[in-house]
C-alpha cells in the first residue's frame, strides 16, 4: 500500500487539526466527527514534509487513508470518477478495506476494479483528450451505476464502520 501513497497527495491538508504525532491521549480527546480528518491530515503532513518517512507509517494509518480516500472519490463522482482520477488505487483500496474489517467494502470494490477493464481504453482516451467533455462522456454507458447505489446507500454505515475501527485499534494507528 504504501507505494501509493506518494500518488495520492491532491488533498488540501490546511484544514485543522493537523497533529504532530497520533497518540493515544490524542485519539481518545478527539471526537468521531473529526477523527478520521485527524487521521488524514497527519498522513498528508507526512507526504509533503516528511515523505522519506511515509513508508514507516502504520499499515493502519495507510489503510484508513486509502479507504477515506477512495469513500470521498466515490461519494463526489462514483467509481468512475476514482478510476479516473486513480485507477491505480483499486487494488490498494480493497485491501485497505479487508485490512480494516469491511471484506463487503473490499469485494465491492473488487467488483469495480474488474468492470473497470471494460471501460479503460475510453477513460485513457478521455485523459488524453483532457476536456471536461471527454471526462464527461466517460459516464455514458457507465458500468458503475448500479455499484455506486450500493456504495452510496451504505455510506453512512461504512464510515461508521471505519470509526470503530479506529476506536478499537488505536494501537495500531500510533505513529510519533
Amino acid at each position: 500500500m504504501s507505494s501509493l501513497l506518494f500518488t495520492m497527495t491532491n488533498f488540501d491538508s490546511s484544514v485543522p487539526p493537523t497533529p504532530d504525532a497520533i497518540t493515544s491521549d490524542l485519539l481518545d480527546a478527539t471526537s468521531d466527527d473529526v477523527i478520521e480528518f485527524l487521521l488524514l491530515n497527519y498522513v498528508l503532513d507526512v507526504l509533503q514534509h516528511r515523505p522519506d518517512t511515509a513508508e514507516g507509517l502504520p499499515i493502519a494509518l495507510q489503510a484508513h487513508y486509502l479507504a477515506f480516500i477512495l469513500d470521498c472519490e466515490v461519494l463526489n463522482g462514483g467509481f468512475n470518477q476514482l478510476f479516473f482520477n486513480h485507477p491505480e488505487m483499486a487494488g490498494d483500496a480493497s485491501q485497505a478495506f479487508q485490512y480494516l474489517g469491511m471484506d463487503q467494502v473490499a469485494a465491492l470494490v473488487t467488483k469495480t476494479s474488474e468492470l473497470y477493464q471494460e471501460v479503460r481504453s475510453r477513460h485513457e482516451a478521455a485523459k488524453s483528450a483532457g476536456t471536461v467533455e471527454a471526462f464527461a462522456k466517460t459516464y455514458e454507458g457507465s458500468p458503475f451505476d448500479e455499484l455506486d447505489s450500493l456504495y452510496w446507500e451504505q455510506q453512512d454505515e461504512w464510515r461508521l464502520e471505519r470509526i470503530k475501527y479506529i476506536r478499537a485499534n488505536p494501537n495500531l494507528f500510533l505513529h510519533p
